[in-house]
């Protein structure tokens, strides 16, 4: 179901549309070419969201988002010194903007510069308010140059913060094993299942751990307290059955 903020926008998605089959060129506000060109975006239609980008930038030429939008177009295709010109005249307006330090180090991670996207990372943290996706950035920046340590941490703190996040647990995991500190990972999970006690992937996950350890009996309650989570969690009677 579309939530409200699409509601308010789908005529503008039809409008745009619209346009596209005429020769003429309408007015958008900034609101609606930034939503015309994210839905674009996160639905891979990029020729579409490139003309969307062009008409904004005529009609609003110095909207911060829609240059940011601009240069993560710019990003995706490798146009990396064009992305650069645009993302130093955005931090000469807003030099805090954590979209821009986001692009700038996503920029780095391109050009395999990993050690100074986490740099960047780093410096974008002291003034973010929302920290959740600037640690998952590091924690993978971290995972892509084999620093499984620093990543886990990284990934322990996503997972505080998002318990029911699947692929940052499984990345946790991943860095448990590789580092086979798997009473540290054990004690990560208790953590997590002490606010979200009824995570049954977790379970699952504690119950695997338990085993690498030898510890059966404890293998076989997080199993049991898995499928008294969900009884349809497949996994979970596998795993049983298994032990």
């Amino acid at each position: 179901m579309l939530d409200e903020y699409s509601q308010s926008f789908g005529s503008s998605i039809k409008k745009f549309e619209e346009m596209l089959k005429t020769n003429f060129t309408f007015f958008f506000d900034a609101q609606e070419i930034e939503y015309i060109a994210q839905h674009y975006i996160d639905f891979g239609k990029m020729n579409l969201a490139r003309k969307a980008i062009k008409i904004g930038n005529k009609q609003h030429p110095c909207n911060i988002n829609i240059l940011l939008l601009k240069s993560e177009i710019l990003i995706l295709d490798e146009k990396l010194k064009s992305a650069k010109r645009i993302l130093a005249f955005v931090h000469e307006i807003e030099p805090n903007n954590q979209d821009a330090y986001i692009q700038k180090a996503s920029i780095q991670s391109k050009l395999k510069k990993h050690n100074k996207s986490i740099e960047i990372l780093n410096e974008c943290l002291k003034n973010s308010e929302y920290k959740f996706e600037v640690w998952h950035l590091i924690a993978l920046e971290f995972l892509t140059i084999g620093n499984f340590q620093k990543a886990m941490n990284y990934f322990k703190l996503c997972i505080e913060k998002e318990p029911n996040d699947h692929q940052i647990l499984y990345n946790l995991i991943y860095c448990i094993d590789n580092l086979k500190c798997f009473k540290d990972g054990i004690k990560i999970l208790n953590q997590i299942l002490d606010k979200d006690p009824y995570n049954e992937l977790v379970w699952l996950e504690l119950g695997k751990l338990n085993l690498e350890l030898n510890k059966t009996k404890d293998a076989l309650n997080s199993f049991d307290y898995a499928i008294l989570c969900d009884d349809k969690f497949s996994a979970a009677y596998v795993e049983k059955g298994k032990l």
